[in-house]
């Protein structure tokens, strides 16, 4: 069974120093300061009331399910400006039911690193969505533990950016978010 136990602190370290996003820097100081006695925060460790209120719409929770030989994930929320972002709320769903092909191999891959090592990971990546041209995102993954000693929940904070310049998180890539 996967362990809880946080990354050393020189690891932690070096994983701040390179984040870019501002919310990512703000999401992973709250996830850190609530990581107790060498291990990862817990699912009820997460209170919506001391995020800050630009992380909240960009946040994604996913489950994670351990009953099969490999870790599966479902979005169990999706934050609003994702949704607007994306044009679709996929909450309640499967991996295997948004992602396909490469990118559901590549999401499962870098989802299942960080369940079964309970460490952080930050993404620079295009994501294709149906009827539209990539939309470029950084994401931090975080994890969290639930009663059991094993990550049962990891939580995303999807940036949007053009990767190289200071664009507003909340900034549309495709115009207004109604129309997406």
């Amino acid at each position: 069974m996967p362990s809880a136990n946080a990354p050393s602190g020189a690891w932690l370290d070096d994983f701040a120093r390179g984040l870019r996003h501002p919310l990512h820097v703000e999401i992973f100081d709250f996830w850190r300061s609530r990581c107790r006695n060498g291990h990862i925060p817990q699912r009820q460790d997460i209170d919506p009331v001391e995020i800050g209120v630009r992380v909240l719409p960009w946040i994604v929770l996913y489950d994670v399910d351990w009953t099969g030989q490999a870790p599966r994930f479902r979005f169990r929320l999706v934050g609003t400006g994702n949704v607007a972002r994306y044009g679709r709320d996929s909450t309640g769903r499967w991996f295997e039911e948004v992602y396909s092909g490469v990118v559901l191999d590549e999401q499962i891959e870098t989802y299942s690193d960080a369940a079964q090592n309970a460490r952080p990971s930050l993404a620079l990546r295009q994501l294709p969505v149906k009827n539209k041209e990539f939309i470029p995102y950084e994401r931090i993954l975080l994890p969290f533990a639930g009663d059991s000693d094993r990550v049962d929940t990891l939580m995303a904070v999807i940036g949007f950016s053009d990767l190289g310049s200071n664009m507003s998180p909340q900034a549309p890539i495709f115009g207004t978010p109604g129309n997406i």
